[in-house]
């Protein structure tokens, strides 16, 4: 993890940002509103993949409680909506989830209180020191005597983050305004055999952080490109935008061009074990968004995707629509996967043509595919 963020003020592009992630068998960071239904969402998509691991598929319910005690931790902690957590600049709330071949990294970021600093910190340092046995004590205690903490939850929620985790909890408070602070925490889930095997680093998830607020950034994926994937994390996006009761035009063709791209990476994209792994990013700037993707793709199909984009980026508006119009038309009889191209010309009409394309050679000889769309 270190590797990655120390690095990462330098990636800008898709195939470097993947190689940087490559230890990673999922890297999602999302920034936004949070409730009951996004959290389900990412329980959906780590349940995905760890049912399919032998190394971690035991740990699976002690993710599935722990990404749902760090969302509660940002709503117990954090500053309520309708205060003046709007007006407060360089900061939203923030989830990240790293699944390795061996351990899963749990990190949120959060506003809160100046006030609420000292004790929370005593809290968590207080946890830190105690044995699985001493936690557990602890709890019962919290627990009859409704103590610990001023805010809500009594505290018992980070003495379970501690339990189920094993390992103590990493934080950090950032100074942000007069009257209110980040609050960075951290958790790491590993087989009991490894327990004294930390490798969160707090500082580094915090510049990470850093770095994707000041880009604007909305989610950042690398991973799966399947179906399974695809609709928890549609359904995570749709919830975000309405957040403020609002979906504009703007955020549909976000979310339509993110499907296509998607879709096209699952179908189109070379695959290892049967999976396809790519990444994907959204980024917002004054009200305009830009959806970036990349994917490894098979030699012999890299020919045909050069000359498709070529074709596609020298039409006009009009041209796009003709052929699109046509290609539809002629595909219609045709099984899906045998309706070639469809997809490209259908995110050039969602962007009127506003794109670019690479394809990059690896040191392996493979080929890595990368757009970058405008809306």
């Amino acid at each position: 993890m270190n590797k990655v963020t120390n690095h990462w003020s330098n990636i800008y592009s898709m195939y470097e940002l993947f190689k940087h992630l490559r230890e990673e068998r999922i890297f999602l960071s999302y920034f936004g509103s949070f409730d009951d239904s996004i959290t389900d969402k990412f329980t959906e998509i780590s349940e995905y993949y760890l049912e399919s691991s032998n190394e971690l598929n035991r740990l699976k319910n002690k993710v599935s409680f722990l990404i749902a005690e760090s969302f509660q931790n940002i709503v117990r902690h954090g500053v309520e909506k309708g205060q003046e957590k709007k007006a407060i600049k360089n900061h939203k709330d923030f989830f990240q989830i790293n699944v390795f071949n061996e351990r899963i990294v749990l990190s949120t970021a959060n506003l809160i209180a100046h006030e609420e600093i000292e004790n929370l910190g005593k809290n968590i340092d207080k946890i830190n020191v105690l044995n699985l046995d001493e936690l557990r004590d602890l709890y019962n205690d919290v627990l009859e005597n409704k103590g610990f903490s001023k805010k809500g939850g009594a505290g018992l929620g980070l003495i379970e983050m501690a339990r189920k985790s094993g390992l103590p909890i990493k934080y950090r408070f950032n100074s942000l305004t007069e009257t209110h602070r980040q609050f960075f925490l951290s958790l790491e889930i590993i087989d009991k055999k490894e327990r004294n095997d930390a490798k969160i680093n707090i500082n580094s998830i915090v510049d990470l952080y850093s770095i994707l607020i000041n880009r604007n950034c909305l989610i950042l994926y690398k991973g799966d490109m399947s179906r399974e994937v695809l609709l928890p994390l549609v359904e995570i996006l749709r919830t975000n935008f309405m957040a403020d009761g609002i979906f504009s035009p703007e955020e549909r063709r976000t979310i339509e061009t993110l499907i296509e791209l998607v879709k096209n990476a699952s179908k189109h994209g070379k695959k290892s074990n049967s999976i396809c792994e790519g990444v994907f990013s959204i980024t917002e700037t004054n009200g305009s968004f830009v959806v970036e993707c990349g994917n490894y793709i098979e030699q012999d199909k890299v020919a045909f995707f050069k000359n498709k984009l070529d074709g596609i980026k020298e039409l006009s508006l009009k041209g796009i629509d003709d052929t699109y119009s046509k290609e539809h038309a002629d595909n219609i009889s045709k099984s899906p996967q045998e309706r070639v191209g469809i997809g490209l010309l259908e995110i050039a009409k969602t962007c009127s043509n506003n794109f670019t394309y690479e394809f990059s050679e690896t040191e392996k000889g493979e080929t890595f595919f990368s757009i970058k769309i405008s809306l």
